[in-house]
């Protein structure tokens, strides 16, 4: 659900205007994490502190699966969110979550 709020937020406001642009997600195992990187080339978060109801569904998300994000908006839009990995790991408390498998890099043009 927390990748899908933060692309679609990509999609809905990084290219107004029809503007053509590109979206990126990557998905990577690095270390003790799970890092989830969703990039666009768009107009960049132009809204004030607080944000929508978009932003606000992402940082409920966060907090309820451990996650760490941050957002660069030198070029574009960078979100980065980083999760334990350990909660990707079958155990007895709780019902197994498949392992991380690399997908490697996707992109979306819009």
């Amino acid at each position: 659900m927390l990748a899908n709020e933060i692309i679609t937020n990509a999609v809905k406001h990084a290219f107004p205007d029809s503007r053509s642009g590109r979206i990126e997600v990557s998905l990577r195992h690095r270390g003790y994490d799970v890092l989830l990187r969703v990039r666009d080339n768009g107009i960049g978060d132009a809204c004030k502190a607080g944000g929508g109801i978009g932003k606000q569904l992402i940082a409920a998300l966060a907090g309820q699966t451990r996650a760490q994000i941050s957002v660069d908006v030198q070029a574009g839009t960078l979100v980065q969110v980083r999760l334990p990995a350990e909660d990707f790991k079958p155990s007895s408390a709780k019902p197994a979550i498949p392992p991380v498998i690399p997908l490697g890099q996707y992109c979306y043009s819009v």
